[in-house]
């Protein structure tokens, strides 16, 4: 009777369906909490506006940081962010083919509800200045955040899909490995940390 669900800080774009679903599972919580879905049915999904999605972008190119952003059906990437010989946008593009877009020239129609900023070394004050009324920056390893619009995590997800599902919090448990599961690790009535 157990419910099994994928919660990553990825969006639902990065999520490969054909590897991952036969597995077994329930339901998608993705975008640290900012999507949800059940047995192939959207249960609830937070959208940063377009407006701010674009003044996002004119703060990360002021800036001269590397970034993504992150959607339900695709994600955005200008691979002139990412310094020389990062193998990172290559490697994207061939995992998520044309559910990979540039940011240039769709600003108009960004579908977003996340965003990853890499190479911010010496950037992060004022990165946290510009946006931290607005987002949770989640500082994953050195030089990379995870920035999520401010009330969402892995936890609140998970709040909203047991509600959603009339499932008690002492019914819930999680696994977790990084930065971005501690939420939900606290949150969860049985949690597991993994190495």
């Amino acid at each position: 009777g157990h419910l099994f669900f994928i919660c990553s800080g990825r969006t639902r774009s990065f999520i490969p369906d054909r590897e991952l679903m036969p597995l077994g599972f329930d339901g998608i919580l993705a975008g640290c909490g900012t999507y949800g879905e059940y047995r192939g049915e959207v249960m609830y999904y937070h959208r940063i506006p377009v407006q701010e999605a674009r003044q996002v972008c004119e703060l990360l190119r002021k800036l001269d940081v590397s970034y993504v952003l992150e959607g339900r059906y695709e994600s955005y990437l200008d691979a002139e962010s990412f310094p020389d010989g990062d193998p990172f946008p290559a490697r994207l593009k061939r995992d998520m083919g044309d559910r990979l877009l540039p940011v240039r020239g769709n600003e108009d129609r960004l579908e977003i509800s996340k965003f990853c900023v890499d190479h911010v070394e010496g950037k992060i004050e004022e990165l946290e200045k510009s946006l931290s009324s607005r987002f949770r920056i989640i500082y994953r390893r050195r030089g990379l955040l995870e920035i999520v619009p401010k009330g969402y995590s892995k936890a609140s997800g998970i709040e909203e899909i047991c509600r959603v599902l009339s499932i008690a919090r002492e019914d819930t448990y999680a696994f977790g490995d990084s930065t971005n599961d501690l939420d939900m690790l606290e949150y969860t009535a049985h949690s597991v940390a993994m190495g």
